[in-house]
């Protein structure tokens, strides 16, 4: 069962409210930033196949789904991030 709770241990820290920037720093923002813009390039979003080690340590996130979201069914006014992670 996840829940957002899950996903802040996972990662180690609690996004809600935050940034991109408030988070990465130098090629690793880059990367990220370049991911949200791909996504909203891509009216399906995208998905990032870099494998990763959660902070926990014990886990590991084999992809990240950036999946647009509009309000009007046009323009994205939101990027809805999930990450698939395994057990090691």
């Amino acid at each position: 069962f996840w829940t957002s709770v899950r996903a802040a241990e996972l990662r180690g820290y609690d996004p809600t409210g935050k940034t991109v920037r408030d988070f990465y720093q130098g090629d690793a923002l880059a990367f990220v930033l370049d991911n949200y813009d791909q996504g909203v390039a891509h009216p399906s979003g995208i998905v990032d196949f870099s494998v990763d080690i959660a902070a926990d340590d014990r886990h590991v996130e084999l992809e990240t789904l950036f999946l647009p979201l509009s309000a009007d069914g046009k323009s994205p006014t939101h990027v809805l991030v999930y990450g698939h992670y395994i057990e090691k």
